[in-house]
């Protein structure tokens, strides 16, 4: 390895150092959640920010904020905000989706101005914000289930039209 390459791969281990500690798993429990972060600084039932998921908690850890909706007893969708306001790079928002990549591999799927999405094999979605600084992950039954939510609203908002 050349002198070229040091700054590199310490750059890239720094960073693979800093966002371990930050990686909830789609699917997990609110304890195993609990295990990975320690207690959650809130926790809420129904609704969730989404408005589909039972409960909500909201942890912090190493510099980042970690809102996790629960569905069914599960993670059914994580959103991960650096503290401070500043967006997540892209080998943070890497190390975060191969964290969670054991039910599939992420494909990038599309950028659309400001938001880039992956769709993982087991049908599960990521997107990520880079102007409002967020990246969220949502299972594949939350997705559908926050689509029907979406329906249903929109039926209930024009039912007289």
């Amino acid at each position: 390895m050349t002198s070229l390459c040091r700054p590199q791969v310490l750059l890239a281990a720094f960073f693979a150092l800093t966002v371990l500690p930050c990686q909830a798993r789609l699917g997990e429990t609110l304890d195993q959640c609990i295990a990975r972060y320690g207690q959650p600084i809130s926790a809420k039932d129904m609704p969730d920010a989404l408005g589909v998921g039972e409960k909500e908690a909201i942890f912090q850890k190493s510099g980042y904020t970690i809102v996790v909706s629960f569905l069914k007893g599960s993670a059914g969708a994580e959103e991960f905000v650096k503290q401070g306001g500043s967006d997540l790079s892209d080998t943070e928002r890497d190390i975060i989706l191969q964290a969670d990549s054991a039910r599939g591999k992420w494909i990038k799927s599309e950028k659309s101005g400001i938001e880039e999405i992956w769709v993982r094999e087991d049908g599960a979605v990521a997107l990520h914000n880079a102007t409002k600084h967020y990246l969220v992950l949502e299972t594949k039954e939350c997705v559908t289930a926050l689509k029907a939510k979406i329906a249903t609203d929109a039926k209930n908002k024009l039912k007289d039209f």
